[in-house]
């Protein structure tokens, strides 16, 4: 009975940590910054929306900066299916980077 026991036990534990494993990515990107790049959601960098305070993007503009972070991505809305109403938000998916470390690479 214990030997039943345990094994479903083992194999719930690998079941459920088969389907729910999450992946990180990691990006390394190496731009020189615009602030004119500013939108409501973030920076516009490359095809990321990077999250940056907007008084450290007054400091960084003009500047060589490598930038890397965890990317998470945010599902785009799907208009299609509804013909009467107004839906805001992006129909694509969108690229994040949260919390950015950011390092000048040059003045």
């Amino acid at each position: 009975m214990y030997m039943r026991l345990l094994i479903i036990l083992v194999l719930l534990f690998f079941s459920t940590h088969l389907y729910s494993q999450k992946i990180d990515i990691i990006v390394t990107l190496i731009v020189k910054f615009d602030i004119k790049s500013a939108t409501i959601d973030g920076f516009y960098i490359k095809k990321y929306v990077v999250n940056i305070d907007y008084e450290k993007a007054k400091k960084l503009n003009g500047k060589k900066i490598k930038i890397t972070g965890k990317v998470t991505i945010e599902k785009g809305i799907d208009n299609k299916s509804q013909d009467s109403l107004m839906v805001q938000g992006r129909s694509e998916d969108t690229k994040h980077i949260e919390h950015p470390k950011i390092e000048i690479l040059d003045e």
